[in-house]
């Protein structure tokens, strides 16, 4: 009995000695992923990120988020098109250390690369914890070629991709792992998704349907009831961002508005996802032949054998070198052609691999869903922020069954030689995606001078845009606006009508409904509140209002210069007859500072 009892204490205290071991193990994994995520976002934004600024749309989010942590009401007090999910999370920008612009930036470079994290992770079903050096190399490539040339800043499409691909990939390793905690928290966020913008309503039903459909969920063996009574409290989990949301607007009075302004917007249904038409030259011919040519192959594999595998390795390989051609010749520019090319390219992959492997690859369809809902925008109808994720899914399905094989095989018997020749890879891949992103964006930073141009650090003007550089002119513009308020002090300031950054980065409150009133975004009555609110300024007195005369959205990404002042009589930029009604309608008195007009109200 005493050798029974020493067996069994031997392997208790074996087991015990396992768990502590995989459990340092899986924290020095999750650690080395936090590192490199952080080394790498850091990266890009110091060398990519950080320069180009437009006065136009960064900061607009931002701006939004001061108003919030102002404790305005959205819909009632803030007019807008889109539920303010984005503005609310990017609340928690300011709370960072360091400037403001600068960190906000890098959280959304974070984003980034944690939502192309998710998506590989949900498409292969690979834990993190057994990720190899050659797959982090990929994905950490596929994340900069997401960011493309777009601008670091906060950006509700961005958020909006973060928040459905976590919550994608929560609910299905939930689902898979049977852990109700861990897909609950997913539906949050999924739940969340569809309030940073319309584009991503789509993402709660999806939720649910995987809740519903998974095939994890048809193996439970629980009764049928209580299986519904779960469902029905996995519903309300879902629903909870939005209830909360609405719930407190609603309190506030602000349901009406609320209703009018975010079904007011003008729809954008992603029609030039299918123009391929005017795609010159179009690349659906060669993509068609490839992806028959893939498909006979695989069916005969098993009747001719080598030859048909020689032959489909030659098809995959022209895929590969296909995918580098639309990156290279593409340029990563925004919102390019060379991001539908690469979703047309994902949806054949999701065809070729239906017929070969008789099961419809449903998680890569969740990709290309996902790439149709960025793609629901006014200005931005290309999937280019998951160009990089379309790129490596497209690739991971036309691979097939025999090169995850091969790739897992060779890890197992490689040992040391295999990790250090796939960490070589996938750093090679890091490299020439990173050299192809800075040549890129060095090239045409968003909205700015080529690089050599962005000599100009921010912080001479407001600590909190330290570290953003950009051309001399946009610096002008910039150094004018925060002259103009220490000259003409108000405790009220709106800067119009492209400027929304101005508000968090010179704390100034702005006593118009709306930080950006662009034609798209005057939504439901937005124009009436905006010129009663002018009204009301007239009575009340005590501010400053300045209209630029520059056009900050295209001439100071040009050559143009910024006057150092301008006449009483020069005209003011007016986008929709909205600025000039303001100005006539303000009783104050008119003033120019720098290259803007204004009118002035001091306090008594």
């Amino acid at each position: 009995m005493s050798l029974v009892r020493l067996a069994r204490s031997s392997a208790s205290e074996g087991s015990a000695l396992d768990g502590d071991g995989r459990r340092r193990r899986r924290t020095m994994v999750l650690l080395a992923h936090a590192g490199w995520i952080g080394v790498l976002s850091f990266a890009v934004t110091y060398r990519v990120g950080r320069f180009g600024f437009t006065p136009t749309d960064q900061g607009f989010i931002l701006g939004t988020s001061w108003r919030l942590l102002h404790g305005e009401i959205p819909h009632q007090d803030i007019i807008s098109a889109r539920p303010l999910g984005s503005p609310l999370l990017h609340t928690l920008d300011f709370l960072l250390p360091g400037p403001l612009f600068f960190m906000s930036r890098l959280v959304s470079m974070v984003e980034i690369t944690l939502f192309t994290i998710a998506l590989a992770a949900l498409v292969t079903r690979r834990s993190l914890l057994r990720w190899g050096p050659l797959l982090t190399g990929l994905v950490a490539a596929a994340s900069l070629v997401n960011l493309h040339t777009h601008g670091l800043t906060a950006w509700h499409t961005v958020d909006g991709l973060m928040l459905t691909a976590c919550g994608l990939w929560a609910v299905d390793t939930g689902l898979r792992a049977g852990r109700p905690w861990h897909y609950r928290a997913g539906l949050v966020m999924l739940g969340m998704a569809a309030l940073t913008k319309q584009s991503f309503m789509l993402a709660a039903p999806i939720g649910m349907a995987m809740v519903l459909l998974h095939p994890a969920v048809h193996s439970d063996r629980a009764s049928i009831g209580g299986r519904w009574l779960h469902r029905l409290g996995d519903l309300l989990i879902l629903c909870l961002p939005g209830l909360l949301y609405i719930g407190v607007v609603t309190v506030a009075g602000g349901l009406p508005e609320l209703i009018a302004q975010l079904t007011g917007a003008e729809p954008t249904y992603a029609q030039r996802l299918f123009e391929l038409s005017a795609i010159a030259p179009n690349p659906l011919y060669p993509m068609l032949i490839g992806s028959g040519l893939l498909i006979v192959a695989r069916l005969l594999t098993f009747r001719i054998g080598v030859p048909m595998h020689i032959a489909e390795l030659g098809i995959v390989l022209a895929f590969g070198v296909l995918v580098v051609r639309l990156l290279v010749d593409g340029e990563l520019a925004r919102a390019g052609d060379w991001g539908i090319e690469l979703f047309w390219l994902l949806v054949l992959a999701c065809v070729v691999d239906t017929v070969c492997r008789r099961r419809l690859p449903w998680r890569a369809l969740l990709v290309v869903l996902l790439a149709w809902m960025s793609s629901l925008s006014w200005g931005y109808d290309s999937p280019t922020f998951l160009g990089g994720t379309l790129a490596l899914t497209a690739l991971y399905l036309l691979g097939g069954d025999s090169f995850r094989l091969l790739g897992t095989v060779l890890e197992r018997r490689g040992h040391v030689g295999w990790t250090v020749s796939a960490g070589a890879l996938g750093m090679v891949a890091v490299l020439l995606s990173g050299m192809l992103l800075t040549r890129s964006h060095d090239a045409s930073p968003y909205r700015d001078r080529p690089q050599g141009q962005l000599v100009a650090d921010l912080g001479g003007v407001d600590s909190s845009l330290r570290g953003i550089r950009t051309n001399v002119d946009t610096y002008t513009y910039i150094e004018q606006i925060g002259n103009c308020v220490r000259r003409y002090p108000a405790r009220k300031v709106a800067v119009l009508p492209d400027n929304a950054f101005a508000y968090p980065a010179f704390g100034l409150h702005n006593p118009f409904p709306m930080d950006w009133p662009r034609p798209l975004e005057l939504v439901a009555d937005a124009r009436e509140r905006m010129l009663t609110t002018a009204e009301l300024l007239n009575r009340e007195g005590d501010y400053l209002v300045l209209f630029q005369t520059v056009d900050a959205r295209i001439k100071l990404g040009k050559d143009a210069s910024v006057p150092g002042s301008v006449p009483a009589d020069t005209e003011i930029i007016d986008y929709a007859g909205l600025e000039k009604e303001i100005k006539s309608r303000l009783t104050g008195q008119l003033i120019t500072c720098g290259s803007f007009l204004g009118v002035w109200s001091p306090s008594l």
